[in-house]
């Protein structure tokens, strides 16, 4: 579960990170923003992906 809790965390604080600069760049370029949106939320996507393989793994082969 803490597990889970800080891979969401890092997630949104990657989503959130990278909207700004996302924003940031919207005033200067429009195309360097949807490239920096589409970067989060594949960063955030691999980020739960691999949060929730440990996850999985930790309940399958934790208690041997």
């Amino acid at each position: 579960m803490l597990l889970e809790a800080s891979s969401r965390s890092v997630s949104w604080a990657v989503i959130s990170l990278s909207l700004s600069l996302a924003l940031f760049a919207m005033l200067s370029n429009f195309t360097v923003s949807l490239a920096g949106v589409e970067v989060a939320l594949g960063a955030a996507h691999a980020i739960n992906v691999y949060g929730e393989k440990i996850m999985v793994f930790t309940l399958l082969y934790g208690d041997q």
